[in-house]
């Protein structure tokens, strides 16, 4: 698999994913699951236990929680980026850090990253 197209209509709702995100200092892989694709973006779920579903939906600066086959998901939405700027293989996207247009330098996600470099994973888990 070597589109974008292709990688968006392996995913379905419910898919298992491993999601890497090395814009936070300590990052480690998390497990989540895919809760929506649309044409540019991907909506994951990280696992909520009962009490935090109920302080998410309570907290009024977040996204009220999912809930799917019995269990509570905080929805995080990532916007792909043009198919330039991804690495695409068979069961993962990488997203690399571009220069924003029109910008002197600008980096997108941060400055901490130099052009090309990864920023971002999401890994489908195959059982």
């Amino acid at each position: 698999m070597t589109s974008l197209k292709a990688f968006k209509e392996s995913l379905h709702k419910g898919d298992k994913v491993k999601v890497t995100n090395y814009i936070t200092a300590f990052y480690k892989p998390q497990e989540r699951i895919i809760l929506h694709v649309g044409s540019n973006t991907i909506v994951t779920g990280a696992l909520l236990t009962h009490d935090e579903a109920v302080e998410y939906k309570l907290d009024k600066l977040r996204e009220n929680p999912v809930e799917y086959k019995g269990n509570y998901y905080s929805p995080i939405h990532l916007t792909l980026q043009k198919v330039k700027d991804t690495v695409i293989t068979d069961n993962r996207i990488t997203l690399l850090a571009t220069e924003i247009e029109g910008t002197y330098h600008a980096i997108n996600p941060s400055p901490d990253f130099k052009v090309g470099e990864p920023w971002f994973t999401l890994e489908r888990v195959v059982d």
